[in-house]
């Protein structure tokens, strides 16, 4: 019992040292002078999932053009992968077959090579397959870069590779496009590549928040201790991609989530958000921005919610990729559902708590274990003498 005293008291000193700390504490921000200055043109912000893989092949120039173009879109997300001889394409997978008449992975082929495939071969309503022999081939990092370089709009580019080389490849290539870091943010597959490439741009880029950061941000905010947490750990990141669906009773919408962002100079997109009922939701809560396969039907609704101003007053009446499906993303994988269970059952709060109070009983255990045996050779003398 009085291990579990101990652990007890020491607990609530713990927790109360944690709060005291939070509320004396700063949140800081280290953004850089290219991050800070990369600004959305419209709040809420349309977000072009994949260049707009909706209405056009996915990660295209041909997509990512015709979402600019048509409907303003503030922000381009997508992706790279490297080539065997060292170029860097806009593409999801590592593999070819999904999008592609192809087979393989992406680093097994040149440039060339590459470009001999069909990236439209699947777009598909699930009836036609309307890209087909249409030309439409893969484009580089460095043709995203000619393309909207003069043009008032962010390329969101995640870096898929899990390889530290290819930060290495990409900084050299990075180089030798000017100006890139006026418009493009990156983020990467994992928070070893991220810290890696933050490392080798000397933090002096356009970052976008890691698995890491995104699950430091839930506990942060969750825990209500945020200005504790960025003192100690500040903000590198200009955009944060979260889910727009509530993971683990986890609301990314809730105002208590949002209230540390104008601090630490980051704002945050929904992600991917396909109909008009979700997206209505995300508007109404006033959201920095909305990631879509479907940039037509966030602009429209952004029209007719914020009188935001159409670039053309008509809708899309072309092929509709059943990639977009007309809903938002869901938890489907298991670790997401097992996360999604265990946080909606028990609250952060109370596994934070609990979590410290179970730590001090095992230390206070193992304390109780060594003094016992390091007394143990006194009471054997003792009880000899007596």
């Amino acid at each position: 019992m009085k291990v579990i005293r101990n652990a007890f008291v020491l607990t609530i000193i713990i927790v109360g040292g944690i709060y005291y700390a939070n509320s004396i504490f700063e949140p800081r921000s280290l953004l850089s002078s290219n991050a800070k200055n990369m600004k959305l043109k419209h709040k809420p912000a349309i977000v072009a999932h994949r260049g707009g893989r909706g209405i056009k092949p996915e990660n295209t120039i041909e997509a990512m053009r015709y979402s600019y173009e048509n409907y303003d879109a503030d922000m381009i997300e997508t992706d790279i992968h490297i080539t065997k001889d060292g170029e860097f394409i806009f593409i999801h997978d590592d593999t070819l077959e999904r999008i592609t008449n192809g087979t393989g992975f992406i680093k097994d082929y040149t440039l060339a090579e590459l470009k001999q495939l069909d990236f439209g071969y699947w777009f598909t309503d699930g009836k036609r397959y309307p890209y087909r022999g249409k030309g439409i081939h893969c484009n580089t990092l460095r043709e995203g870069y000619e393309e909207f370089k003069d043009k008032n709009v962010i390329m969101s580019v995640e870096i898929k590779d899990r390889d530290l080389t290819v930060i290495d490849k990409l900084v050299d290539y990075l180089n030798t496009l000017s100006g890139y870091e006026k418009f493009m943010c990156f983020c990467c597959a994992n928070h070893t590549m991220t810290s890696y490439f933050k490392e080798k741009t000397n933090h002096q880029l356009c970052y976008e928040a890691s698995e890491i950061d995104a699950v430091g941000y839930v506990i942060a905010t969750s825990l209500g201790i945020t200005n504790l947490w960025y003192h100690f750990i500040p903000n590198e990141n200009r955009f944060f991609h979260v889910p727009f669906i509530s993971l683990g009773g986890i609301d990314f919408l809730d105002k208590k989530m949002l209230q540390i962002l104008p601090k630490i100079d980051l704002e945050i997109m929904y992600f991917t958000i396909n109909n008009k009922r979700d997206a209505a939701i995300c508007i109404g809560k006033k959201c920095d921005g909305l990631t879509s396969d479907r940039p037509d039907i966030i602009e429209e609704l952004l029209h007719s919610i914020t009188e935001r101003e159409l670039v053309h007053n008509e809708r899309f009446n072309g092929v509709i990729s059943l990639d977009a499906k007309d809903i938002s993303w869901e938890c489907e994988s298991i670790s997401c559902k097992f996360i999604d269970v265990v946080t909606s059952t028990i609250p952060i709060p109370l596994i934070f708590i609990c979590s410290i109070f179970i730590i001090n009983i095992c230390l206070f255990s193992v304390i109780h274990i060594l003094m016992m045996i390091l007394s143990l050779p006194f009471n054997l003398f003792k009880k000899k003498n007596e």
